[in-house]
């Protein structure tokens, strides 16, 4: 599809996506990007990765992310609680430093 028809399905869709926000709110939970990785002896390398859009509540260590934040939650079998490795992530103005960085090197 032509940019301008991507834009038009985008504004067309933002009442579905502003009701799926306002139901998590209702829900006390909120939306993030989740990507996994687990073991899959079918899977190609013996693993299963999935990237998708998950309503998570206030136990998930994703919950307390904020802006462009990222984090990093490892699980194991051998312990109840995930190790959580959370930190800035690069928004807009980290990558147009990092771009004009290379530029000037």
């Amino acid at each position: 599809m032509t940019l301008e028809e991507f834009y038009a399905k985008l504004e067309a869709d933002e009442p579905r996506f502003a009701a799926l926000e306002a139901a998590a709110d209702a829900a006390h939970q909120r939306q993030r990007f989740v990507a996994s990785l687990v073991k899959d002896p079918a899977g190609p390398h013996g693993y299963k990765a999935s990237i998708r859009v998950q309503n998570v509540d206030a136990t998930h260590p994703a919950y307390r992310i904020k802006g462009s934040e990222n984090a990093i939650i490892i699980r194991s079998a051998y312990h109840p609680y995930p190790l959580l490795i959370q930190g800035a992530g690069e928004g807009a103005r980290m990558a147009a430093a990092s771009v004009l960085n290379d530029i000037l090197r």
